[in-house]
């Protein structure tokens, strides 16, 4: 198996007991943290579009497993990690203050402005 970069110690312990995250789920959290960084690290180093909206794609799916294992509701609202992409020409600020409340997408983004 393969070690993992993210570590149960490196999860936010308060929000970890808020929750009620099974060791089991701290351990696939991790997981997913690994490959959602390793998505976007990929997506970042490239140029070719077509693979850097397949990589976003990916992302999407990782943050709802990352809501699931958290035990939060599946709320795609709550996304952060779509605006981590290079190519991505939304709003950073405005969207990270606005978690919850509808996302502000720039109309010539290359990865989301077609989404809308």
């Amino acid at each position: 198996m393969k070690e993992l970069k993210f570590k149960p110690k490196d999860l936010n312990k308060s929000l970890v007991k808020q929750q009620k995250v099974s060791l089991e789920n701290q351990l696939e959290l991790c997981k997913c943290y690994d490959l959602l960084d390793k998505t976007i690290q990929e997506a970042n180093e490239s140029t070719n579009m077509v693979f850097i909206k397949n990589q976003a794609s990916k992302v999407e799916v990782l943050e709802f497993e990352l809501q699931r294992l958290w035990n939060f509701d599946i709320d795609k609202e709550y996304h952060r990690y779509w605006l981590d992409f290079n190519a991505c020409r939304c709003p950073r600020m405005d969207n990270l203050e606005r978690l919850g409340y509808g996302r502000i997408v720039n109309l010539n983004c290359p990865l989301h402005g077609d989404d809308k």
